[in-house]
């Protein structure tokens, strides 16, 4: 489907600072191979619920919700079995990037939201 890294400021903040990488999926797609995650909901600047799923063991982050769009799961990097060809392809919410991200100019940024199709 698309992938991309968010800088808005929840994502900087549930990442220590850096953006959130990930690639979206078909919810449908989505196989969640064991255990439950915790979900930590906050609402978007739109006023969107927005859920970031991580494993109640070890908070690794695993998957975002967005009640507005619920068919679709953004799948974080680390949380693929196999993340070696990610390749970030938008960059969303640059307007809240801090002056030490690196923003690459080959990648279509976005000063919020990538826009949908």
């Amino acid at each position: 489907m698309g992938s991309g890294a968010c800088f808005c400021l929840d994502c900087q903040a549930s990442n220590g600072g850096a953006p959130a990488y990930a690639a979206v999926h078909q919810k449908s797609d989505f196989l969640l191979e064991k255990g439950e995650p915790k979900v930590y909901w906050s609402q978007s600047e739109t006023g969107n619920r927005i859920g970031r799923a991580f494993c109640a063991d070890c908070g690794a982050s695993i998957y975002g919700i967005n009640e507005s769009r619920p068919d679709y799961l953004p799948i974080t990097a680390s949380a693929l079995d196999d993340n070696s060809d990610f390749k970030v392809m938008a960059l969303s919410w640059v307007s809240t990037a801090k002056p030490w991200h690196t923003l690459d100019s080959n990648i279509p940024a976005f000063e919020k939201n990538i826009p949908s199709e």
